[in-house]
């Protein structure tokens, strides 16, 4: 990062850069968010509801390791995690013992 990405110049097109906040352009992204909103509004669902879900098996009184846990969620939630596990975090735990 530079410092310059932390100014005003995005939003006032200052630099050759187009104004994000110019009436035309705030009229196309109204447009393709109205356009896109179903699907907007599906992935946030499927993400609350992905969360509520892990919230209850992380809070589950038997819910001590990474097995009991999984126990705890949906087969659909279940296989990522089952999938990211053996990738990413075991292989952190044997580098670092």
């Amino acid at each position: 990062m530079r410092l310059g990405d932390h100014s005003g110049m995005h939003f006032t097109g200052a630099d050759g850069m187009e104004n994000v906040l110019a009436p035309a352009n705030l009229v196309q992204y109204e447009a393709r968010y109205a356009q896109h909103k179903a699907a907007f509004d599906h992935f946030r669902g499927d993400v609350q509801q992905d969360r509520a879900e892990l919230a209850v098996a992380l809070n589950d009184p038997g819910s001590r390791n990474i097995e009991t846990t999984l126990a705890h969620l949906s087969p659909h939630r279940q296989q990522p995690l089952a999938e990211y596990r053996p990738a990413h975090t075991d292989t952190l735990m044997q580098h670092a013992a």
